[in-house]
């Protein structure tokens, strides 16, 4: 699509009216009610992922929404023979006013099904000129009613908008992710469980992400994006190749300065980049938590989406009723566009994987019959890589026959730390490795890269929000082999295996990527909210540490800390009823856990194998709850890691 077609494209956005709406916020009695409560990269491709829209038309539950469907436009209807969701460029907005949502019927029934509504939400094209500037941008919305339709109107709380990470993901899909395992449940209902059905689940796809416009996309070809793809993968990890560092250095810059000047060159990307980035989207959420009748705003908001709620919450700092970041970004480092302590608590998980494995014994992590302490343990495991840079191992009975490598290894065990449950499969895979057999390793591994489904937006989407937020100019030049050999240094100093799978971000949006947004907050996240925001943080997680949900809670001043025991990404990614309940109690009760309040986790990464003989019982009330708890948690975490892995893919 050439610079004319483009600005074609754009210009159906224009709307004769572009007043903004005045704020909805009215919901019913139990919102009214709550608010008087008293408060109580990619430097490698991975070769692994281990661990693996709206209703407002049905006839049953209509009393929900009764007050949202007035506020939806007749022309876009509520009727059986509502239009599909519009893509991204054909949505008219000419009879809407800013901060309204039109609906659309999903489309696609297997995909989207019911309960669940789709719309785009027209909102300013450029809010640093949102009075003169008439062009638009449309914000593509997916809606999952309280109770699946069936919670009266008086018992709903609100809406709760929701963030998987990324930056990139799309939230679209996020909630829409279905369940295999459970009859292919929708993570929309896992979410409506954990609030007791008392909230709408909404969600959207960001600026430059997925269905919305402006969307990043600087190949303009699914074919062409992956080829590139494959091409960056093909490098490997750092240090594949002993004695070539530089040489892979410099392999990977030029990677990283081809895509940045191909989205360069474009015009569209060129001109729209500006009207991407953290500060336009958390504007983009004021509109949508009042049009859904919401005064304030109850979100919930994973790794990258711990800095949009904390843009939000700064600079919105009265409309925060309900607010949580679970996985904690060190905002100030992520505004300067550096990544670049991300990895802090990395080798803290990486060592208690060995040690974990050795406490739990070989009945339940097999590995441990190679050594009898945690290092004895990690040293076989180096010594392994380290032989595998040398002499990979072919698997001619793989699947796919190739080779077992270095970089295969290390990337797929990189991931693992994301979710502890895949550690067993982990331990397995190694010990065999270990034992001559390469085989399983493999067959999980090996040529998975290949079959991941990508959008051609996905890596620019990152960049363009990433590096687009960055407080620091661009360099002049694209950084050269010894700038970036520094910076990754700087990583390394944290963890020297892995500080390798961060450092791209860093070179990418100071040496690399020339686009920034036209409004980047410059706020110190010191805000007086008019509620505590909730900050949830692990003792080892390999990308957020836990210490920068202490850190904002401080600098919010009212705001609370809880921090978890054990690894993984984000306080899900291991069973925890103490972090359940205090979820639950914070978004249905407003219960504000104690300063200082600290969680343990339910079972070990390795837990032992279950007696099945045991005789069965029933299960109580509580204990009931209690699982139905950890099942949905467990299936958000999921989709939270899936989300963030793919930067890395």
């Amino acid at each position: 699509m050439d610079g004319i077609e483009r600005k074609a494209v754009q210009d159906r956005y224009h709307a004769a009216d572009t007043s903004l709406p005045p704020p909805n916020i009215h919901v019913g009695s139990a919102q009214r009610n709550q608010s008087r409560r008293t408060p109580r990269r990619r430097w490698a491709i991975a070769s692994v992922v281990l661990l693996g829209y709206f209703w407002l038309c049905s006839p049953a539950g209509n009393d929900i929404l009764d007050g949202i469907r007035r506020r939806i436009h007749h022309h876009s209807g509520c009727s059986s023979d509502a239009p599909y969701l519009r893509p991204e460029n054909e949505t008219d907005f000419s009879r809407a006013e800013r901060g309204q949502v039109v609906w659309f019927d999903c489309g696609d029934e297997k995909r989207y099904p019911s309960p669940l509504k789709c719309g785009r939400m027209k909102a300013p094209l450029d809010w640093t000129n949102a009075d003169t500037d008439s062009r638009n941008a449309s914000i593509a919305v997916i809606f999952y009613p309280a109770g699946a339709g069936k919670t009266h109107e008086d018992e709903v709380l609100g809406s709760l908008l929701t963030n998987p990470g990324g930056p990139g993901g799309s939230g679209f899909e996020f909630i829409a992710r279905k369940n295999a395992a459970k009859n292919n449940e929708l993570l929309a209902a896992n979410f409506d469980t954990i609030l007791d059905h008392k909230y709408n689940i909404v969600s959207f796809d960001p600026r430059g992400v997925g269905r919305t416009f402006p969307r990043m996309d600087c190949w303009n070809s699914t074919e062409k994006s992956y080829v590139h793809r494959i091409e960056a993968g093909s490098f490997g990890a750092l240090y594949s190749h002993p004695g070539a560092l530089d040489s892979e250095v410099g392999s990977q810059l030029a990677s990283i300065d081809l895509l940045s000047q191909l989205c360069s060159a474009d015009p569209f990307v060129s001109e729209h980049g500006k009207y991407v980035g953290t500060t336009a989207v958390a504007r983009d959420m004021q509109l949508l938590h009042r049009f859904f009748g919401d005064k304030r705003i109850n979100y919930w908001g994973f790794s990258y989406g711990t800095v949009l709620g904390s843009t939000f919450a700064d600079m919105f700092p009265q409309g925060v009723n309900r607010l949580i970041i679970d996985g904690v970004v060190d905002v100030p480092n992520y505004m300067e566009g550096l990544w670049s302590d991300n990895l802090k608590d990395t080798d803290g998980g990486f060592d208690g994987f060995f040690n974990e494995c050795i406490k739990a014994g070989p009945q339940a992590c097999s590995l441990a019959t190679q050594a009898s302490d945690g290092n004895e343990l990690k040293q076989k495991f180096l010594d392994l890589l380290e032989e595998l840079k040398y002499h990979p191992i072919p698997v001619f009975l793989a699947d796919v026959p190739q080779l077992l490598t270095f970089s295969m290894v290390l990337e797929t065990f990189f991931i693992a730390l994301y979710k502890p449950a895949g550690w067993p499969k982990l331990a397995d895979m190694i010990n065999d490795v270990l034992n001559g057999n390469g085989t399983t390793f493999v067959n999980a591994n090996g040529d998975s890269t290949y079959h991941i489904p990508i959008t051609p937006e996905s890596e620019e989407a990152n960049a363009a929000i990433a590096c687009g937020d960055a407080l620091r100019e661009p360099s002049e030049k694209s950084w050269s082999i010894d700038q970036a050999k520094e910076h990754i240094r700087v990583l390394e100093a944290d963890s020297a295996l892995f500080g390798q799978f961060f450092a791209d971000q860093g070179i990418k949006c100071i040496g690399s990527w020339k686009l920034r947004s036209n409004e980047r907050h410059r706020g110190q996240f010191k805000s007086n909210t008019s509620y505590p925001l909730l900050t949830l943080g692990n003792d080892f997680d390999p990308v957020t540490p836990g210490r920068f949900a202490d850190k904002i809670a401080d600098t919010f001043g009212s705001a609370v800390s809880v921090r978890r025991a054990g690894y993984g990404h984000c306080s899900l990614s291991q069973p925890s009823k103490c972090i359940n309940r205090i979820i639950g109690d914070y978004f249905v009760n407003g219960t504000v856990p104690d300063k200082g309040t600290k969680c343990e986790v339910d079972e070990s990464p390795f837990p032992q194998p279950k007696n099945e003989s045991r005789t069965l019982v029933p299960l109580s009330t509580e204990h009931g709850r209690d699982l139905e708890l950890s099942e949905a948690m467990s299936a958000i975490s999921d989709a939270v890691i899936e989300y963030n892995v793919r930067r890395l893919l």
